[in-house]
Parts: C-alpha cells; sequence; structure tokens
C-alpha cells in the first residue's frame, strides 16, 4: 500500500502497461506536488462517483483528455463535478479554466445523471477577459442538473434555445444581469429551477408557464418586479413557490389557486395584495406572506387549508376579526401580528393540538381571555400590543411555555399562583394588575432570561425569594407600589446607563 503522505514531493506517478489490479484508492490525496499520474493499461477498478477539486490550487487549463474519459458515458459513473474555490488566486486568469471542448461537453453530451458544481470556479465557456459564464446552451442538452453556485455570471451564455432533457436548474447566488434569461422557459423538461440571491431583474417572463414538468422554483432575494403573470397557472406540478424579498407588485393572481400541488407558498417581502381565494391550494403546508401589503379581511377560505403547518400574514394590513381556525388541526405556527384585526378571540384554541407558536401581537384584539382555552403544547404565546382586558388566562396546563408576552393591554386582577417552571421569558408590563407577586410562582422559575413586570400596579414588599438566576439578563419591577430593594446581587449598572429604581439589566462584563 502506498502511503502518499510520505511522497509528498513526488511529481510524476507513472505505472501503465503492468499487471495492477484491485480498486484504486485514495493514496494519492497526500500527494501536494503530484502533477501527472499514469495508470493506462492495467487491470485497476475505481468507483469514481465524485471529481473534486474544492479549495484546491489548481491553476491553468483543465486537461482537455479528462472529457475523454469513457465511464463519463455510464449512468453509474460519475455524478458530480465540484470546481468551488478553485485557483485561490486573486485573479480569474489565475484560476482554473476550462477549454470548450473540455469536461462542459462532454459532461453535457454523455451522463445522463451528473451534476456540475461550479462554485467560486470559472465556468466552462467562459469569457477570460470579462469574467466567467455558465455552460453555453449548447452544453445544456442532455444535462440533468446544472449547480453553479456563487460565481460571477454575466447571464449572455442562454442566448441559444435548446430542448435538452434539463431537469434540475440551479444558478443561485451569482451576478446575473438582466431578468431570467429566455433559454431557461424552454427548458419544457425542468423539474427544479433554483436562482435565489442572483441579482435578477425585470418581471416574471409569462413563458414561465411553460414549465410545467417544474416542482420547485426557488427564485427569492432578488429585484425582479412587476405583477405575477397569470400564466403562472400552467406550472401544474409545481409543490414549492419562493418569490420572497423581491419588488413584486398587485394583486397575487386568482389563478394561483389552480396549482393544486402546492405545497409550500412563500411570498413575504413584497409589495402584494391577497388574492380573492386560496381554497383550491388544500395540500398547502407553508403560507408566508409577511411584509406585503396586503388589506381587507382575511379570506375565510383559509380554513379549508387542512394541511397547513406555517400560517405567517403578519406585517400587513389585514383589517376585520380573525376567523375560524378551528379545524387546523396541524397548525404549528400562526403569525397575525403586526395587522388591524380587531374583536375578540375565540375561546376553544385547544383544538390546535400541535401549535406552538401563537403570535397575534399589534392588533386591536379585545374582550376578556378569562375563559379561553389555549393550546397545551405552546412554547410561544404573543398577545401584546392590544385592547384584551379581564383577568389573566388560566396557565395551569402550559408545562411547555417558554415565551409569554402580554404587555401593553389592559388585563387587571391579581397574578395567581402558576407552575411556570420552563418560562425562559415573561413580559406582564403596562397593563393594570395588582397585588403582591406570588413568590410559588416564580421560585420554580430556574430558566429564565428577561422577566419585566413594569408598569403596573403590584404592591407589598419586594420578594424575598428573588435572587439572582445565572440566565437573568433582564429585570424590571419599575413603575409599581412595591416596597424595599432589590437584593444585592442586582445592584449594577452600566456606566453608561443611568440606574432606575427596581430595573436590573446584566452588563455584558458581569457574564
Amino acid at each position: 500500500m502506498l502511503a502518499g503522505s510520505m511522497l509528498v514531493h513526488l511529481i510524476e506517478f507513472k505505472a501503465c502497461m503492468n499487471t495492477l489490479t484491485g480498486i484504486l484508492t485514495d493514496v494519492f490525496g497526500g500527494m501536494t506536488n503530484l502533477k501527472t499520474i499514469s495508470l493506462a493499461e492495467n487491470k485497476i477498478r475505481w468507483k469514481l462517483r465524485t471529481l473534486s477539486f474544492s479549495r484546491s490550487k489548481c491553476s491553468g487549463a483543465a486537461p482537455e483528455s479528462i472529457a475523454n474519459y469513457r465511464r463519463w458515458r455510464s449512468a453509474t459513473a460519475v455524478r458530480t463535478i465540484r470546481l468551488m474555490r478553485c485557483g485561490d488566486a486573486p485573479t480569474v486568469n489565475d484560476s482554473l479554466t476550462w477549454e470548450s471542448s473540455s469536461i462542459c461537453n462532454a459532461g453535457a453530451q454523455h451522463v445522463p445523471k451528473e451534476t456540475i458544481q461550479l462554485a467560486d470556479g470559472v465556468n466552462p465557456d467562459s469569457d477570460r477577459e470579462s469574467g466567467t459564464t455558465v455552460c453555453s446552451s449548447s452544453a445544456l442538452r442532455g444535462l440533468q442538473s446544472v449547480n453553479s453556485l456563487s460565481n460571477q455570471l454575466n447571464g449572455e451564455s442562454f442566448d441559444r434555445a435548446t430542448d435538452g432533457p434539463a431537469l434540475f436548474l440551479d444558478l443561485s447566488q451569482n451576478e446575473l444581469s438582466g431578468g431570467i434569461p429566455h433559454i431557461i422557459t424552454t427548458l419544457t423538461n425542468l423539474q427544479g429551477l433554483s436562482i435565489w440571491e442572483s441579482k435578477l431583474k425585470g418581471p416574471l417572463p409569462t413563458e414561465i408557464g411553460r414549465l410545467t414538468k417544474l416542482e420547485t422554483l426557488r427564485l427569492a432575494r432578488n429585484q425582479i418586479s412587476g405583477e405575477i403573470p397569470e400564466s403562472i397557472s400552467g406550472l401544474v406540478a409545481l409543490k414549492s413557490l419562493d418569490l420572497c424579498r423581491n419588488v413584486l407588485i398587485g394583486r397575487i393572481p386568482n389563478s394561483i389557486s389552480s396549482l393544486v400541488n402546492l405545497k409550500q407558498l412563500t411570498l413575504h417581502d413584497n409589495k402584494l395584495s391577497v388574492p380573492e381565494s386560496f381554497g383550491n391550494l388544500t395540500r398547502l403546508q407553508t403560507l408566508s406572506l409577511s411584509h406585503n401589503c396586503f388589506s381587507g379581511e382575511i379570506p375565510k377560505s383559509i380554513g379549508n387549508l387542512l394541511h397547513i403547518y406555517i400560517l405567517d400574514l403578519s406585517h400587513n394590513q389585514l383589517s376585520g376579526e380573525i376567523p375560524p381556525i378551528f379545524m387546523l388541526s396541524n397548525l404549528s405556527t400562526l403569525q397575525l401580528n403586526n395587522n388591524n384585526l380587531v374583536g375578540p378571540l375565540h375561546q376553544d384554541l385547544a383544538s390546535l393540538i400541535r401549535c406552538r407558536r401563537f403570535d397575534v401581537s399589534h392588533n386591536q384584539l379585545t374582550g376578556s381571555l378569562q375563559n379561553t382555552v389555549f393550546p397545551q403544547r405552546l412554547r410561544l404565546l404573543e398577545l401584546s400590543h392590544n385592547q384584551l382586558s379581564g383577568p389573566l388566562p388560566k396557565f395551569e396546563d402550559w408545562m411547555h411555555i417558554r415565551t409569554l408576552c402580554l404587555d401593553h393591554n389592559q388585563f387587571s386582577g391579581h397574578l395567581q399562583t402558576q407552575d411556570l417552571r420552563c418560562l425562559e421569558s415573561l413580559n406582564l408590563s403596562h397593563n393594570q394588575l395588582s397585588g403582591p407577586l406570588p413568590a410559588s410562582t416564580f421560585r420554580t422559575i430556574n430558566d429564565i432570561k428577561m422577566l419585566d413586570l413594569s408598569s403596573n400596579q403590584f404592591s407589598g414588599l419586594i420578594p424575598e425569594f428573588l435572587e439572582c438566576p445565572r440566565l437573568l439578563t433582564l429585570l424590571d419591577l419599575s413603575g409599581n407600589h412595591l416596597e424595599g430593594n432589590l437584593p444585592d446581587c442586582f445592584r449594577t449598572r452600566s456606566a453608561n446607563k443611568s440606574m432606575i429604581p427596581l430595573r436590573w439589566e446584566r452588563m455584558e462584563t458581569s457574564r
């Protein structure tokens, strides 16, 4: 067995025309100065699946002879070619380059199931002076997956039509100029298209609807503008659509309801308005529409999304009451915060048996929660900045609650004894709560990080049970009618912060 690490100065290795047998291992990996390997005319077997030059210091032109490797033609041969961060050099001309007749063309013509990853390297058919480009459209013919991440592509390489059976195309994290290349809309066998964070501009082409086999479309974090075309209804096989963080405007087309196979719809951080109905999208599991321009009432058809797992309509201008959501038993995350919703919360929310996050803060909700039954598995409950009143809800069954924010409401009455041993953050500030602080409630909270009871009407002595929990970063009892002082461990303050009575915040230097 060769010890590659002992031959670090070896430049050339030739053992051709012998009777070597067995499976070729990775013994050459330690021969860092090796320039030539020749093992021709032997009986060596090897199971090459990945040809990787990742983070190497390759320079010059890649040998064209590699394109003649006969196992490119085999469906069980090389699947992945990685040239990520090759060169490790300041200029493109010092990095690894490919001649036009080299690996890209060989792979495109002969390999039915390969993935070509050219991240941070120089792409095939590149322009040596102006920078790098992806394989030309002629090289895409027969290619099933192109993954050219983190390059600087000029986008002009897609200027010739092809009917090749490309199945997955990933050009994410590039600097593509202009809009979505027209050539992509002609690849009618595409099943996955991902060009996220690539500085794309302009509208979505209406021809996008031709990609009837497309299951995944990810164009997030670009500068795509205009309206979503009605022709998007042609993507009948689509399961995941992600157009978030663009500058799309207008109403989401009603034709989107014809995408009955859709499971993920992610359109947050645009300037879109809500469609008339989501009722036909009964397979949806994720609906993320936050930070848009939705107004009016929440469509009642939301109640038909029986498989919904994440529902996020936050940071819009939605109004009216929250529609019945009792049937959404698969719902794990509900975010309706930062809207203009009014009316009371429904009393029976216990049917949301899988719900972990429930956030309706920063609305105009009213009424009492005294008889409201919340899901027992809640980890986070955000009801702050509303107009809720009456006694606090009962928490005795909330064994898993981590974050409880009921601040900036009109809750009144005494703080009852509760078992909140898992609590990490409790904010009851800016209410009308009164009476003493129950010792038994706070003595069991060992993992508390933030405790804010300020701006209420609590009275009595500062509880003697208060110590300095190891994870606590904020304790605020100010703005009440409490007597006494905080224990000595809380009598520290940052030099650049004024001292607020009964308020303590951990200094960074004291951790």
